[in-house]
This record gives structure tokens, C-alpha cells and sequence, in this order.
């Protein structure tokens, strides 16, 4: 289920940039968080559910309106999901840093949100150095993202609904990333 790769680029070049159908997240000083992906806006108010130690927002939890995840590391703040609207969004902001130069395992947690439904997940991501690829190692979330200094690109695959999937790497140890797309949207994120 992967684009062909002129196909990826197109979609590229339509949404706007090296990380498309991916906005920016600002965490506002009252608790809130803005999301921003060109001209939409979602604001998140202050969060009231954990989910696997990390922030999120349910409006009728599973079949709900609105889901919604954050992933937070010290150096990266991530957030996907479906608004009121049925609109998925996402965006990702923190100081990204090198991929690693060798191959490594990075271990974590995927968080989908599909037709108000939310699923969370362990996630494996094996990236490979000499190639320049990261991918997903089992699971139901396919991951599949190019790695181009501290960026990666790609796509995520979710009950053949496919997202195009913006992120990086932060910090010393690790990998995140958020996608939003053809009525999915949500977070990967791990740490080797």
C-alpha cells in the first residue's frame, strides 16, 4: 500500500512542502494546545485523559466526535486526530537533531484515530541507515518514511485508508512523527 513515489512527491507539491497534510503545534500558556495546518486551526483545550502516560482529548471516547493524541518528549510535542467536524489534523513541533548513523530499533506507541474510533498501540520502528528508511516491524499501522537529514517523510496505512506522515528525530533517542489523511489522523512515536 505504499505511494509510488512521483505520486508522493505530487501530494507533496499540492499540500505545501516537505512535510504535507502536517501543520505545527503551539502549547499555549493556559494549558490549551493550537494546532496549525495552513488555513485550519484546532484548538485543544486543556487535556483531562491519559492515555499510555501521554495527553489526549475525547468527546464521546470510542465512536465520539472528537479524539484526539499528544505525544510529548522533552524535545517534541505531537498531535493528530478528527475534530467536531469529522476533519482529521495533525502537527508536530519540537528541535529535531541527526538521525542516528548506525541502524537501530526504536520502541514506542501508535495512536490512530479513524471515523471516531481511537486505537493505541505498541509499535516497533526499525531504521536503516544505509538506506536512508524507516519502517514499522509488524502491527497494524504500516509505517514507511524516508529519512532526509533530521526529517522523515513518508506514509502511514491504517485499514487501507493510507496518511502522509511528517517528523523526525529529537533529542538523543528519539523518533516522532504525526500524519493526518483520507479521514485518519494520529502520532508514532519511540525511543531506542
Amino acid at each position: 500500500h505504499r505511494l509510488h513515489p512521483y505520486l508522493l512527491w505530487s501530494l507533496r507539491q499540492t499540500r505545501g512542502g516537505s512535510t504535507p497534510n502536517v501543520g505545527s503545534v503551539t502549547a499555549n500558556t493556559n494549558g490549551s494546545y493550537t494546532v496549525t495546518q495552513g488555513s485550519n486551526v484546532v484548538t485543544l483545550p486543556t487535556s483531562t485523559v491519559i492515555l499510555n502516560g501521554q495527553k489526549g482529548w475525547r468527546v464521546g471516547f470510542n465512536g465520539g466526535t472528537f479524539n484526539a493524541q499528544a505525544y510529548q518528549g522533552t524535545d517534541v510535542i505531537a498531535i493528530g486526530g478528527i475534530d467536531a467536524n469529522g476533519n482529521e489534523f495533525s502537527g508536530i513541533s519540537g528541535t529535531t537533531t541527526p538521525a542516528p548513523t548506525q541502524s537501530v530499533t526504536f520502541t514506542g506507541q501508535s495512536f490512530v484515530t479513524q471515523s471516531g474510533n481511537a486505537v493505541s498501540a505498541p509499535l516497533t520502528l526499525s531504521f536503516d541507515a544505509e538506506n536512508g528508511t524507516i519502517e514499522n516491524v509488524g502491527g497494524n499501522l504500516e509505517v514507511s518514511a524516508t529519512v532526509s537529514g533530521n526529517a522523515l517523510d513518508g506514509t502511514v496505512t491504517y485499514n487501507d485508508a493510507e496518511a502522509v506522515l511528517g517528523g523526525g528525530f529529537y533529542g538523543s533517542n528519539e523518533v516522532a512523527g504525526a500524519f493526518s489523511g483520507n479521514g485518519i489522523g494520529g502520532t508514532i512515536y519511540g525511543t531506542r
